[in-house]
């Protein structure tokens, strides 16, 4: 199964605790840094600098930030192929799906839970993120 949470989460109760950030200073143990599953720096950036000037709510994450970090998702067929790697490995393995933000709902690891729910992976999120799998078909079918 696979569980979302912080970067403090990491722990051996884990199989595998995957790191979805961009950069670290270190890789703490028991952990695989992947940061094909973050966003881009530029992407990162523009978060930052609207999260200083207060504009980040549900509002703008969903129009602007969710949006942008499908289309770098489906642009490059790696990142597909390492959400398949983490579907299939959630039915053998406890997995824990980290990065730094403090709020799951505006973070991309809401966006990757929604994508493994869609395809039906053994996740702990529920059906809340869901609406990212349909967004990232409505963005892999040209519609978005």
């Amino acid at each position: 199964m696979i569980k979302i949470g912080r970067i403090s989460d990491v722990s051996t109760d884990f199989d595998e605790n995957w790191l979805v950030v961009r950069s670290l200073k270190a890789v703490p143990p028991h952990a695989i840094h992947e940061p094909r599953l973050s966003p881009s720096r530029r992407l990162f950036h523009s978060y930052l600098d609207a999260k200083a000037e207060g504009k980040v709510d549900a509002e703008w994450f969903q129009r602007v930030y969710v949006r942008a970090f499908l289309q770098e998702l489906a642009s490059d067929r790696a990142n597909m192929l390492l959400l398949d790697q983490l579907y299939r490995d959630s039915f053998t393995k406890d997995i824990l799906l980290a990065c730094f933000c403090a709020d799951e709902v505006l973070c991309h690891r809401s966006i990757l839970a929604g994508l493994l729910a869609g395809v039906g992976a053994d996740i702990e999120c529920g059906a809340r993120y869901l609406k990212y799998f349909g967004m990232l078909q409505e963005t892999l079918s040209g519609k978005n």
